[in-house]
């Protein structure tokens, strides 16, 4: 299973930590690549942008701070658009009930 994550804050850089340490490949995106450094030195594969994360995942992970950052990421970075057929969408965002 190919694991796109998007989203290298405190919680989602020690979440795909774990997964990296259990064997996994995950291809991350973050809006500030210095924050993703540590995870690609332990071999995760960065992306230049949200869209090439969810156009490899079967399983997409979403872990922003706020309702706005995961509708401009599903919306306006083209997210929705790039999902391949029956890919997973894990949202950890703080996130409004309607959004959701």
């Amino acid at each position: 299973m190919k694991i796109g994550w998007i989203g290298i804050g405190v919680m989602g850089k020690s979440m795909v930590n774990h997964l990296l340490k259990k064997g996994h490949s995950v291809l991350i995106y973050s809006r500030t690549k210095a924050k993703a450094e540590e995870l690609i030195s332990a071999g995760a594969i960065w992306a230049e942008s949200a869209s090439s994360v969810a156009s490899s995942a079967d399983c997409l992970f979403l872990m922003t701070g706020y309702p706005k950052d995961v509708e401009s990421l599903l919306y306006n970075e083209g997210v929705m658009e790039a999902l391949k057929p029956d890919t997973f969408v894990v949202d950890h965002s703080t996130n409004s009930p309607a959004l959701t």
